[in-house]
């Protein structure tokens, strides 16, 4: 069994009240600072070698285990309750998984690493809380953290034989090594997920490996094969799973990679109201603002501009890509300063993380095109038999995104009966 990780101190010290702070935000700190404190002090009063739970429980899978949290004072009387009485650890993980849940929510996604972070220290044997802790990590630009935590994951997912969760590892760890460049081990923990996803037979899951291998195929230029994983995708993916905004969202991404503008635009103007993470939102911005500069939907444009400019601040692990989308956007529009500016900005952005290969490269290219004036190529029509392709996924998903509801928390029966997570 796999020894439970040594848990060192954590520097919350960008978390605390400052000065600069006041009401309620400063309140709000210095609760989640104590909570957390209280957690990993539970977690080393116990220090359990032992694997605790039996195989008979199912994993506290992040998605499933918790459901949608707006506010915080709606967790916080459950965790102080935990805490404070004889609770089993299943209970604290769950509940620092709730407070991670809300914290992403709104996007303090350091707060949220922090208690996914936690939810491991509770259970050290779980692999749902190790995954988490890796897509965090790798959505806040810490690659090495991000190794460290889906590796766990995936061992610890192999040693309880929960699919679910060894899926989710190799999908996270497969679009980690995607952005940081390494396409043929990407393409390793894709096929490994796909392979479990199979063989346990679940759908959402198979839906999932499709949906990444999509952005695998989009970020190698393999415009075919995204549109082969696209409508896989679509397929496949119960019509509430809770990706189908973002499946519609990389579709649309996918529309103008291909100069498909006016595909892309009416249903990225759709999936901007299906989207509440901020960090997320300012990536579906910067998209629809690059398709809109194609389509010729000038006030489009600029509102997405607009708001991916004054967003990208608070968020810089995800404003990369945005502002290359900007400076896309800008090249279509022959607007040489406004691409440098974005391009630019971008690079400095990036400062070197290997998590940002991609658009470090597109970024560069970008600048030299500018600095010569050749404007974007903008072709006349698509390959053949791709336009109509095309449009038919986007006819599928518009239906798809006007019947969606998100994830409910009442589980089909054939995807929460027991053994569903279980050993493949």
């Amino acid at each position: 069994m796999i020894p439970p990780p040594a848990w060192g101190a954590v520097d919350w010290t960008e978390l605390l009240p400052s000065r600069a702070d006041d009401g309620e935000e400063t309140e709000i700190r210095f609760v989640l600072w104590t909570l957390h404190r209280r957690f990993l002090d539970w977690a080393e009063a116990r220090d359990i070698q032992k694997d605790p739970i039996s195989g008979e429980r199912e994993p506290c899978e992040y998605r499933r285990a918790s459901a949608p949290v707006q506010r915080l004072d709606a967790v916080l009387p459950e965790a102080a309750a935990c805490l404070n009485g004889a609770s089993d650890r299943y209970a604290l993980l769950r509940s620092a998984l709730q407070i991670s849940t809300w914290a992403e929510a709104s996007g303090y996604l350091l707060i949220a690493l922090r208690f996914a972070e936690a939810a491991a220290a509770c259970d050290p044997f779980d692999p749902a809380p190790a995954n988490l802790a890796g897509r965090l990590s790798r959505t806040l630009g810490i690659a090495p953290l991000a190794d460290l935590w889906y590796s766990r994951g995936i061992a610890l997912a192999r040693s309880r034989k929960w699919s679910a969760c060894y899926v989710r590892g190799h999908l996270g760890f497969g679009t980690l090594q995607k952005e940081i460049g390494n396409t043929s081990a990407a393409v390793e923990h894709y096929q490994r997920a796909a392979w479990r996803a199979q063989r346990c037979g679940i759908k959402w899951l198979a839906g999932e490996v499709h949906h990444d291998m999509l952005l695998l195929a989009l970020s190698m230029r393999a415009f075919a094969d995204a549109e082969t994983y696209a409508e896989r995708a679509l397929n496949v993916y119960p019509k509430h799973h809770d990706r189908i905004p973002a499946l519609a969202h990389d579709f649309g991404l996918l529309c103008t990679r291909e100069h498909a503008f006016r595909i892309a635009f009416p249903l990225l103007r759709r999936v901007l109201g299906l989207i509440s993470r901020p960090h997320e939102k300012m990536i579906v911005w910067s998209t629809l603002a690059l398709s809109a500069a194609g389509a010729d939907e000038n006030a489009s444009y600029a509102e997405g501009r607009a708001a991916v400019l004054d967003m990208a601040p608070a968020f810089p692990m995800g404003a990369p890509p945005a502002l290359m989308n900007l400076a896309f956007a800008a090249h279509l529009r022959c607007e040489w300063p406004e691409a440098s500016q974005c391009a630019r900005k971008a690079l400095e952005m990036i400062g070197g993380n290997p998590l940002f290969k991609e658009q470090a490269r597109d970024a560069s290219i970008l600048l030299e095109q500018v600095a010569q004036r050749i404007p974007a190529t903008r072709p006349r029509e698509l390959p053949d038999g791709s336009e109509v392709n095309l449009r038919m996924l986007y006819e599928s998903l518009s239906r798809l995104l006007s019947n969606w509801h998100g994830r409910t928390w009442r589980m089909r029966k054939a995807q929460a009966q027991p053994g569903a997570f279980g050993s493949a």
